[in-house]
């Protein structure tokens, strides 16, 4: 009897281990990121088995926590107990959490107990992710559109977000959450048609104000927010190219579309560190091959467009990959 009580225990503690989440994502229009679960929020692993945090900004609206960002929502979800909100459910009614103050929020949601706390931890939001939208855009003035046009977060200087791209002549702005909301939160600049040798800009939220930056010369531009000073610094190709010293000379990539991995090279630097992010800013892939090569490893990614942060120490790149 004793040893088939303890299978038992042993089988009831493997079935719900293996219940346990890996990773936990937050979705909802309460995200920067609204409902995309595909690219949906992950959530930082606290210092306990169970426990996942996040520390941001939150938006007037709802959230629910999936298990990961397959496109497909049969997947598991955690929602809210219906009868208390400091607890959750498992693939439970579609209950979700409501918040109703644009803020600073801490969460921290706990898979074993089941159960979540949510803070407000300061009245001004800290924005992290950044997008670009609008008629110089490719993804025009589509909210959908506008996620795979991200900052990338510079490693060296965390407040600065960095987009560089190709624009049209047209308008355009900063996005900051919420999706699908047009009178959330973007960086403005503090008039229309600003000049670009003008990097002041001003958060908008709530449509208090509709102002735009406007591309008259189209080509390759580089955008940097950084978020300690509030400005937003616009360089065309032409101003791009006449800062190319920050960038590590004579370094390449290659094959680059890949297939297998990218192989990256530095005849002149030691590569310190390379980081691979997807279009969302996620960090996926790392390595400190204290070199001038190293190979990444792309099996097991999804076909798509990644980027690589390389650090030599002295200078840094940030190159767009291709993954076929």
């Amino acid at each position: 009897m004793f040893k088939k009580l303890c299978f038992f225990l042993l089988l009831a503690n493997s079935l719900f281990s293996f219940a346990q989440p890996s990773d936990l994502y937050m979705v909802g229009d309460a995200t920067p990121i609204g409902w995309h679960i595909e690219n949906a929020l992950i959530m930082d692993h606290g210092t306990n088995p169970g426990v996942f945090e996040y520390t941001g900004p939150l938006f007037p609206g709802d959230f629910k926590f999936a298990v990961s960002q397959n496109s497909c929502w049969c997947q598991d979800f955690y929602v809210r107990d219906a009868s208390d909100a400091t607890k959750m459910v498992l693939n439970g009614a579609d209950n979700k959490w409501t918040i109703t103050t644009l803020a600073q929020y801490h969460v921290v949601v706990n898979t074993l107990a089941l159960t979540i706390d949510i803070q407000q931890v300061g009245a001004t939001p800290i924005y992290t992710k950044f997008w670009m939208i609008g008629s110089a855009t490719a993804a025009g003035w589509s909210m959908d559109g506008a996620i795979s046009q991200p900052f990338i977060q510079n490693s060296s200087n965390p407040a600065e977000f960095v987009y560089e791209g190709s624009l049209v002549a047209g308008d355009f702005k900063v996005f900051a959450g919420a999706f699908n909301n047009f009178c959330g939160t973007f960086y403005n600049p503090m008039q229309n048609g600003q000049s670009f040798t003008d990097s002041s800009a001003q958060l908008v939220t709530n449509c208090s104000a509709d102002l735009k930056w406007t591309v008259t010369t189209p080509g390759t531009h580089r955008i940097t927010v950084n978020t300690t000073n509030s400005t937003v610094t616009i360089l065309d190709a032409a101003g791009i190219l006449s800062v190319s010293k920050n960038y590590i000379s004579n370094f390449s990539v290659y094959p680059n579309p890949a297939k297998v991995g990218w192989n990256f090279s530095s005849s002149n630097e030691i590569i310190d560190s390379i980081e691979i992010l997807d279009i969302s800013g996620k960090r996926i892939r790392s390595a400190s091959p204290k070199s001038n090569n190293a190979t990444i490893d792309a099996s097991g990614l999804s076909n798509g467009i990644y980027f690589a942060k390389v650090d030599t120490g002295k200078e840094t790149n940030t190159i767009k990959l291709i993954k076929e």
